[in-house]
């Protein structure tokens, strides 16, 4: 509190509970300077107007009555920015929450339908409570960091930059729209994430490859893949660092940038799944792959590599895709296992550097 020439003062209602009615208060006043251009003494007893902004709504919901800037406590109930408590953004704000530096620490965060709250460049967000996107409602991320220990998105999420970090479950529920993963990371440390979880219409996701989800979990892993029967969703670059991954649902599992397997990592497919591969197989791990297909998409050169044999059961390569297959392998095994392939035409196959070795079973069609 500044008083008079402008001095910090101490202040606080005697032997009372302040009351978020704005009026007059009763403070003990501890001198830091002159008090209205006169000397108060070391303490004195003085009448103060105190203002609580927004005192009729309750704190942690946002106004945004005078600007999105979200460490502004006049854009919050009961005058507060929101520190060690659950924080709503609701519809009908006159500005939309901004987080462009660090904030203080919350407990849980609600997106009400039409409420809308952006991360930038600079900010700060640590919420350790559960994170719920109402249907209507959104958050974009264009830059900064958020950590975030569970999520469930029925409204639109949309990240173009930035770090999200995951500690917990993330999942898109059912009827969300389409959520648009262009850049950015995120950094999953939970058990569980995806698309969820069995109605129609089910959520749908939209990645390019300058998104990257990183799976670090010491167990199993469950990567839920949306229901059957609902629009296509896709990720950017796939990279599991530690944890041994299951996805779940038969839907194809497209990748529109590069899947990595670290070693001592795994990934199954359910027994009829297929996958989509943009860019570069790397696999140092251990893949299962059913008897589903993995179609390599796009255009241009790509490859098959990484430090351990992949065993395929069906391969396509679509027309104008050219996939190397690169050796890691010593020269007592194989770099790369076909059951069947199908090369369209225009589509090429081919060992790639370091005398690559290439294992065909009931191959279909020729090179």
């Amino acid at each position: 509190v500044h008083i008079g020439d402008g001095s910090p003062v101490i202040w606080y209602p005697p032997n009372t509970t302040p009351s978020y009615t704005p009026g007059y208060f009763n403070v003990y006043v501890e001198r830091r300077g002159t008090f209205c251009g006169t000397d108060a003494g070391s303490v004195t007893y003085r009448h103060v107007t105190v203002y609580f902004y927004n005192h009729s709504t309750a704190a942690g919901t946002w106004v945004g009555q005078y600007s999105s800037n979200w460490n502004d406590c006049e854009n919050w109930g009961r005058g507060q920015v929101p520190s060690g408590i659950a924080v709503t953004i609701p519809n009908g704000s006159p500005n939309d929450p901004i987080i462009s530096s660090a904030v203080p620490n919350i407990t849980g965060l609600t997106i009400q339908s039409g409420g809308h709250l952006t991360i930038q460049s600079g900010g700060s967000l640590t919420n350790t409570g559960t994170v719920t996107v109402s249907s209507g409602g959104q958050i974009s991320m264009t830059g900064g960091t958020w950590n975030v220990p569970s999520a469930n998105v029925y409204g639109t999420f949309t990240q173009s930059g930035g770090t999200i970090n995951i500690s917990g479950i993330w999942y898109w529920r059912d009827g969300c729209p389409v959520s648009g993963l262009s850049g950015g990371t995120m950094n999953v440390s939970g058990s569980a994430f995806g698309t969820c979880c069995g109605s129609s219409p089910g959520p749908s996701v939209s990645s390019s490859s300058g998104h990257t989800i990183n799976i670090n979990y010491s167990g199993s892993f469950t990567w839920w893949n949306r229901p059957a029967g609902t629009s296509s969703t896709s990720w950017g670059n796939v990279h599991v660092i530690n944890g041994n991954v299951t996805v779940q649902n038969t839907m194809p599992f497209d990748v529109n940038g590069n899947f990595t397997l670290d070693s001592g990592t795994s990934w199954s497919l359910s027994s009829n799944q297929d996958m989509l591969i943009a860019k570069n197989w790397s696999n140092s791990g251990t893949f299962t792959c059913g008897s589903g297909t993995v179609t390599f998409d796009g255009s241009g050169t790509n490859y098959i590599q990484g430090g351990a044999t992949t065993t395929f059961y069906n391969v396509e390569v679509v027309s104008g895709k050219t996939i190397e297959v690169n050796s890691a392998i010593s020269a007592s095994g194989f770099d790369c296992r076909i059951y069947h392939l199908d090369a369209s035409p225009g589509g090429k196959l081919r060992p790639g550097a370091g005398n690559a070795r290439i294992e065909f079973y009931n191959t279909d069609t020729g090179l």
